[in-house]
C-alpha cells in the first residue's frame, strides 16, 4: 500500500519506523518533503522513528530522544538543539564543543576569550559549562593571541571543510565555508565565536 493510499484511509496515528534508512540523499530528501506535505495535507498525527537528526527535525513538531530506553528531552527541534538539557542532548542533536566558561556582567570568558554576553544569559553569573555549535565559530588571519589555534585535520566536505583544531588543548570540531578560506593541517589561525551561538548545560 502506498503513503498517500494510506493517508486517504485516514488513520488515527500513523508509524514511520526507519523508513527511509536506505535511500540515497537525493531521494532521501525528496520524501521528506513529500512526507512533511502529505502530513500537513491530511493533518493525521504520526510517530517517526529515526535515528538520523536531520530526518526529525525535518518532518517533526515535537521530537522525543530516548537513551537506552529512558526519556532524554521532550521538545520542538529548535528548544533540543539551541537548548539541550543535558550534555548526551547536545551532541546527539548535532556536533557540539563544550568549554568550561566565566560568565561576567558583559562578557562571557573561555580560556581567556572574551565574548559580549547574549541576552538569554542575562540572569546568570558565575562558572558554567558552556555549548557552542560548529556554525557559531569562525576561523580568522588576525585577532588576539588567546583566540589563536591550529589545525589538526582537514575533510573537504564539499561546499564546506570540516576541520578538527587544537584551542589551549582542547580538540573541537568546526565547519566552515569553503569561500572563506583554504585551510590546511597545520595552519594556524585564530577562533571567533559568534555570541548567539552558545549554550548553557545545566550541572550532572
Amino acid at each position: 500500500m502506498t503513503l498517500a493510499r494510506a493517508l486517504i484511509l485516514k488513520p488515527k496515528v500513523l508509524l514511520f519506523d526507519e523508513l527511509l534508512s536506505n535511500l540515497d540523499a537525493n531521494l532521501r530528501r525528496n520524501m521528506l518533503d513529500k512526507i512533511r506535505e502529505l502530513q500537513q495535507q491530511f493533518n493525521i498525527k504520526s510517530l517517526y522513528v529515526t535515528h538520523d537528526q536531520s530526518e526529525a527535525f525535518a518532518v517533526s513538531d515535537t521530537v522525543l530522544v530516548m537513551n537506552k530506553g529512558k526519556i532524554m528531552q521532550l521538545g520542538e527541534p529548535k528548544q533540543l538543539y539551541r537548548q539541550p538539557a543535558s550534555c548526551f542532548i547536545a551532541n546527539f542533536m548535532g556536533d557540539a564543543n563544550i568549554f568550561p566558561a566565566e560568565l561576567t556582567k558583559d562578557t562571557v570568558d573561555i580560556f581567556g576569550y572574551s565574548i559580549p554576553r547574549p541576552k538569554e544569559f542575562d540572569q546568570l553569573k558565575g562558572h558554567y559549562t558552556l555549548g557552542v555549535r560548529p556554525e557559531a565559530t569562525a576561523l580568522v588571519e588576525k585577532s588576539a593571541e588567546n583566540q589563536k589555534c591550529q589545525l589538526m585535520s582537514v575533510a573537504y566536505m564539499g561546499p564546506q571543510y570540516e576541520v578538527t583544531i587544537n584551542w589551549h588543548g582542547q580538540t573541537l570540531l568546526f565547519k566552515f565555508n569553503i569561500i572563506q578560506l583554504a585551510p590546511d593541517v597545520g595552519d594556524y589561525y585564530y577562533l571567533h565565536i559568534h555570541p548567539h551561538g552558545m549554550f548553557i548545560l545545566p550541572e550532572e
